[in-house]
């Protein structure tokens, strides 16, 4: 829930929660790799199923492999590979292809290399491998995201070191590559101390979109790149919102403008609204529960004209930062719905002991969001239907809701002189009363969650 705090008892009567709570999925799936697992990246496929990408660990070595898991309509899986080196290799990104295979992105440490550099795999249908393809140079380079272009190559996103190589300061990347993977153009962006793009994606005009973080002088921001075909940039923007903002993922929106999933420097979601040149429309910051950290990894449009975001929740540092980087801690995942101005409309919580959070979403055809990221030590991947699933504790006129209309309700049933939803009550004695007054008076406060 979010934690809302009033100052006094006239701000009480005018403070409201969203709903929410423990969610519950349409179903909910975990894979198993070769050792930790997880998903970063996921897609609906042509018959209906899914692709989910990422990697899977030998906690005792340190090494990773690309993991690549595919399933049915409904989660299970059909079949799961692995792909790498003896080092360290990593999927952040996947999409079919017009083949019915699929193009995977991301990072590798080729054998007898320190550096890493940009993976791309091409796989057919039942993902075996038809040819993979490493880019860079002598220094770091890292791919983050990678699209279908219109003429039927790949456009791939990341970083690079900066050349001559500054301590860790880098370049943002794009390389654009024909339908085998070979390298037809790249381009790198450098007008800041340190640039990286996090995603990339086609637009309507046959250009690109790239997002993801410029900083100069220890002050971040996002940083937005609108390029042509050739990946010449024709515009590009820094939002400052906050001290440090982190642009994780961008979509083009139904008005030709851009919604852009962001995580804040003091740790909030970020979700911000651009038009279609890139000036900022509207900015909206969410903090899940009033915990220490919610992150944002993925905002999308929705089908009825709102927003999706999706992402981590901690209640300590130690938590944040162990979950993070693959050590025991506890967090949650939730999926978080906003109307057309990004005002929240609904959230759900998945709580389970352990390491949780999401990494990707999208939204079917049919309105189902299908979401990937890590349970414990397993690949995630759920089905939910979102939204709020009818009365809930102190909910009583069952709106979704938990405002000072409730808490009258309640008075009024109290009193004989009212009727609510009875399965908003808190006791479990099927009635509603003192102990729902006090409740909700108490969640209006933000004494409860």
């Amino acid at each position: 829930m979010l934690k809302t705090i009033c100052g006094s008892i006239s701000a009480i009567l005018l403070c409201a929660v969203i709903a929410g709570g423990t969610a519950r999925a349409d179903w909910e799936k975990s894979f198993a790799g070769n050792g930790e697992a997880q998903g970063l990246s996921v897609q609906q496929t042509s018959d209906g199923g899914y692709v989910v990408a990422g990697y899977t660990a030998l906690n005792a070595s340190g090494n990773a492999d690309v993991f690549l898991v595919k399933t049915d309509s409904t989660g299970n899986r059909t079949w799961s590979k692995t792909f790498g080196s003896s080092g360290i290799d990593t999927a952040y990104s996947v999409q079919p292809t017009a083949d019915g295979g699929y193009i995977v992105a991301g990072t590798t440490q080729q054998p007898g290399h320190v550096d890493f550099d940009f993976y791309l795999i091409k796989t057919d249908a039942v993902g075996n491998l038809q040819w993979s393809k490493a880019f860079g140079d002598s220094g770091e380079d890292y791919g983050s995201a990678v699209r279908l272009a219109d003429d039927g190559g790949y456009i791939l996103a990341g970083c690079r070191k900066k050349v001559p190589a500054a301590g860790d300061l880098s370049d943002a990347y794009l390389v654009k590559t024909d339908y085998l993977g070979k390298e037809m153009w790249s381009k790198t962006f450098d007008a800041h101390q340190q640039e990286h793009f996090a995603d990339v994606k086609p637009t309507t005009d046959g250009g690109y979109i790239a997002v993801g973080a410029a900083e100069d002088n220890g002050t971040g921001n996002v940083y937005v790149v609108k390029t042509d075909t050739t990946g010449a940039a024709t515009w590009s923007k820094t939002l400052a919102n906050s001290r440090y903002d982190f642009g994780q993922t961008i979509n083009q929106t139904s008005d030709g403008g851009f919604v852009i999933g962001a995580t804040a420097d003091d740790n909030r979601a970020r979700v911000i609204k651009t038009d279609s040149a890139g000036s900022q429309e509207w900015s909206q910051v969410f903090s899940v529960r009033g915990a220490f950290a919610t992150t944002c990894q993925a905002a999308i449009q929705t089908r009825d004209g709102g927003y999706a975001l999706i992402g981590m929740i901690a209640e300590t540092p130690y938590d944040l930062d162990a979950c993070q980087n693959g050590s025991a801690g506890d967090t949650d995942a939730y999926l978080l719905k906003t109307d057309a101005a990004g005002n929240e409309t609904w959230r759900e919580i998945f709580d389970t002991d352990g390491c949780e959070g999401f990494t990707d979403l999208q939204q079917t055809g049919d309105g189902l969001y299908v979401i990937t990221g890590r349970q414990a030590n397993s690949a995630l991947l759920i089905g939910t239907s979102g939204g709020p699933s009818g009365p809930r504790p102190g909910d009583v006129d069952g709106n979704g809701l938990i405002y000072m209309r409730d808490a009258i309700l309640a008075l009024q049933i109290l009193t004989g002189s009212g009727s609510g939803e009875v399965g908003a009550d808190v006791d479990n004695d099927h009635q509603i009363g003192l102990e729902e007054i006090i409740y909700i008076t108490q969640v209006i406060a933000g004494l409860r969650e």
